[in-house]
């Protein structure tokens, strides 16, 4: 009579078992685990197996979020980049969302700056971020001393590409990767008899073996946040934004959120010189004890000398002033630039008109060379150019938005200086009571 003999043997495909005494710390997402059984009989055997699927168990990824530094130039310039480091926490590849925040209060609140940004390249939408992992297997790969280690194979749908696209579980060349205590880069994946992979990595060999079942985590770092320091408010003090990232992951509640990641941009002091001048308009013979004489053609007419001090004056005498400002930094514009005068009423009558007839009562050059045009002069910032923004019976404070870009309701920039100064000037005449 022949003998029957039946035995039961479990074989997990693309694993290399561990001796009896090794446990898992886990199992690759997308692994096939096929249980066979035998039947064993004399003259022969017929099997029998089942294949299990290993689940994703998903998992926040580890964030961390790295500042920028860089000196502010003007409104919105420099715009700083910082990146965002993640690493995959899970047993397999997975899609994190990635959206962007800046600190509005507290200990992250604003400093120095109106009206900062933190953008993600993508209109506020976020991005997202595709992470591979895997675990070790056992074997002399995975020894002290080596530069490489086996992960088991994952279903087909997870293994894509060939040669250098190659991705096994999302761990691709070029692939950074951290295990124990490692982090280093993939450079070769070669495919084994026993359908394993082997990933070689480049840098310092192992220190020590690797057991199997050590999780093989993919980490990217990403460049897609931008972080602009918005319009300065004082020169010569630090502007510092706070960014922070947050992560959404398919399976796992809520949001992750990065570090805050404080920005700051170096302020430059100011250069600014400034001088005002005076003329007597009337009286030629008033101007002959001025001093600090300094010519300017002004609004067409022959060039004429201006004073710093001297300048003497009698009841309905017409005085010419000159106040001209300028930017000597060789780093950093004057934003946010207007001038102005407190014009004594008490003492003196502004005259409008002045520059052309009506409407034409400040001049203003903004090469701060005397050429230019006349404005008019309106009783608020939302009337003209220049206008007086305040008015009692001593003073009326005139006052005009000044540099590139400046008007009605907007201040100007005075841009730094590129071998030559940039000047701005204004011009009224006033009468004396």
């Amino acid at each position: 009579m022949n003998k029957i003999r039946t035995s039961l043997s479990l074989l997990a495909l693309a694993l290399v078992t561990a001796a009896s005494s090794n446990a898992w710390a886990s199992t690759a997402a997308n692994t096939q685990i096929v249980n066979t059984a035998t039947l064993t009989f004399n003259g022969g055997k017929k099997d029998a197996s089942v294949t299990v699927g290993v689940n994703l168990v998903a998992a926040a990824p580890t964030l961390v979020l790295n500042n920028g530094t860089g000196s502010y130039i003007t409104t919105d310039n420099q715009a700083l980049t910082d990146s965002l480091v993640l690493t995959s926490n899970a047993n397999g590849p997975a899609t994190y969302h990635v959206t962007v925040a800046m600190g509005s209060s507290g200990a992250q609140a604003v400093v120095n700056t109106t009206n900062p940004s933190v953008s993600d390249g993508n209109s506020g939408l976020g991005f997202d971020v595709v992470l591979g992992a895997s675990v070790t297997t056992v074997g002399a790969s995975n020894a002290s001393g080596a530069n490489t280690l086996v992960i088991p194979a994952p279903d087909a749908a997870h293994v894509t590409g060939s040669g250098t696209t190659l991705q096994v579980n999302g761990i691709g060349i070029g692939s950074v990767i951290t295990f124990s205590s490692y982090t280093r880069n993939v450079t070769a994946i070669a495919v084994n008899a026993d359908g394993t992979y082997t990933l070689t990595f480049d840098g310092t060999a192992l220190g020590t073996p690797i057991a199997a079942g050590t999780p093989v985590y993919e980490q990217k770092t990403v460049n897609n946040i931008t972080v602009k320091p918005g319009t300065v408010i004082q020169l010569g003090t630090a502007i510092n934004v706070y960014a922070q990232a947050n992560v959404t992951t398919g399976g796992v509640s809520g949001s992750t959120p990065s570090n805050w990641a404080l920005n700051t941009w170096t302020s430059g002091s100011p250069k600014v010189d400034i001088t005002k001048y005076v003329r007597n308009v009337t009286t030629a013979s008033s101007n002959s004890t001025g001093s600090g004489a300094t010519s300017f053609a002004i609004n067409g007419a022959a060039s004429t000398n201006y004073y710093t001090s001297g300048v003497t004056a009698k009841s309905g005498d017409v005085l010419e002033y000159v106040i001209r400002a300028g930017n000597n930094s060789g780093t950093d514009d004057i934003t946010g630039a207007a001038l102005s005068d407190a014009v004594p009423t008490s003492y003196v009558v502004l005259q409008y008109g002045a520059f052309g007839g009506s409407g034409a009562d400040v001049f203003y050059s903004p090469a701060g060379d005397g050429t230019g045009s006349a404005l008019a002069l309106g009783t608020s910032a939302a009337t003209n150019q220049a206008y007086t923004a305040a008015t009692n019976s001593a003073t009326t404070t005139l006052t005009v938005n000044v540099g590139t870009g400046a008007g009605v309701n907007t201040l100007g920039t005075i841009a730094k200086n590129s071998g030559t100064e940039n000047f701005v000037m204004i011009v009224y005449r006033v009468k004396v009571n």
